[in-house]
């Protein structure tokens, strides 16, 4: 392969690499349904990776959903600095854009420690459309008040298929 295929290919090798190696010491939590419209998880103290993996996900009328972080006070809703697919923007949450009621998703979202003295976290998404056929892409930042202890998915439409699940290091 040569080109812009073959350059792709090459980065995407990489970061296979990459995922393969961190995912040796990940730690599984059950594959959730999602149902309503926020589905949350504790995460232990002392992470430092996180892996959000979605299959088959859909909602019944949103556009857009959201992963938001939290600590020992609860979920934070501001202070987020994050973009996906050039037009969506927001400052609630790591936002995943998807364009619609009905869209099936299949992909994973990576969260990473990026400053433990600030509590300071980066997240990339890299998620496929089945309905459009095409790749959801975004990545944001946010600095927690404290550590890490939970995390959240929720969407202002209601989730209405597939399954979600968390792994963590």
């Amino acid at each position: 392969m040569t080109g812009i295929i073959g350059q792709g290919v090459g980065r995407e090798s990489g970061l296979k690499a990459a995922v393969a190696a961190a995912s040796a010491g990940l730690t599984s939590l059950t594959p959730v349904g999602t149902t309503g419209s926020t589905v949350n998880w504790s995460i232990p103290t002392g992470t430092t990776i996180i892996v959000m993996q979605w299959d088959g996900h859909s909602d019944a009328g949103g556009a857009y959903e959201q992963v938001q972080l939290g600590d020992a006070g609860g979920i934070e809703t501001s202070g987020y600095n994050s973009g996906s697919n050039v037009s969506a923007y927001s400052t609630t949450g790591f936002v995943v854009e998807y364009g619609g009621a009905a869209i099936i998703l299949s992909g994973q979202m990576i969260l990473t420690l990026m400053d433990p003295s600030l509590n300071t976290w980066t997240a990339s998404h890299a998620i496929y459309s089945h309905s459009a056929k095409g790749a959801i892409h975004g990545a944001g930042t946010k600095s927690l008040s404290a550590e890490l202890t939970q995390i959240q998915i929720t969407n202002p439409s209601t989730f209405d298929a597939g399954r979600i699940n968390v792994s963590y290091m």
